[in-house]
């Protein structure tokens, strides 16, 4: 199991988590089956990622998720639905998530709402150069690239606290085009 610790330039008001799976759950997306992997976690300016290795005992995996998710509380992911659903079938705990992304759109990844945020606000981004698209995490866990992974997850975290910190800018700027259930009308 790697553990990683590091300081960000955001300062978070919202504790951040955001989880990355070994496994392709489409196309039921049925969100009880998904297979942690990592689990990353913003709060105030610090991350921290564990990062389940192949060789790792899952029931150990599983005891220091629960252990470290026990004193989070409420907390703020991109996709409230996949964290909460994969969380409670995974570890068979129920988590109180709230949702990050601004509002509901087909084709409006945490990537799109990332750059349209660096377009209205002078933000300086600190990602790294990771992969963006999430799916290739399970290809990166087969050749046991788990940098690579927490790199992305690191990454991920960063965009998800400023777009929940700049959310009603991102929300002006789509201001009328929104509709009552959340959804964007162009």
């Amino acid at each position: 199991m790697k553990t990683k610790t590091l300081k960000t330039k955001i300062n978070s008001d919202y504790i951040i988590v955001d989880i990355e799976i070994g496994n392709d759950l489409a196309p039921e997306w049925d969100y009880k089956k998904a297979d942690i992997i990592t689990l990353g976690i913003l709060k105030g300016n610090e991350i921290k990622i564990i990062q389940r290795e192949k060789t790792d005992d899952i029931n150990e995996f599983k005891i220091v998720l629960k252990d470290i998710l026990k004193d989070v509380g409420e907390f703020y992911s991109f996709n409230k639905k996949f964290e909460q659903g994969a969380l409670y079938g995974f570890l068979e705990e129920e988590h109180k998530v709230n949702e990050v992304k601004p509002f509901s759109c087909k084709g409006f990844s945490k990537e799109k709402f990332f750059n349209i945020l660096l377009e209205i606000i002078k933000i300086e981004n600190e990602t790294n150069d990771s992969f963006t698209d999430g799916s290739l995490v399970q290809e990166k866990y087969a050749e046991e690239k788990y940098e690579e992974i927490i790199n992305h997850n690191i990454n991920c975290l960063i965009k998800e606290a400023y777009i929940q910190k700049h959310k009603q800018d991102i929300l002006k700027k789509y201001e009328g085009k929104i509709n009552k259930d959340g959804w964007y009308n162009d």
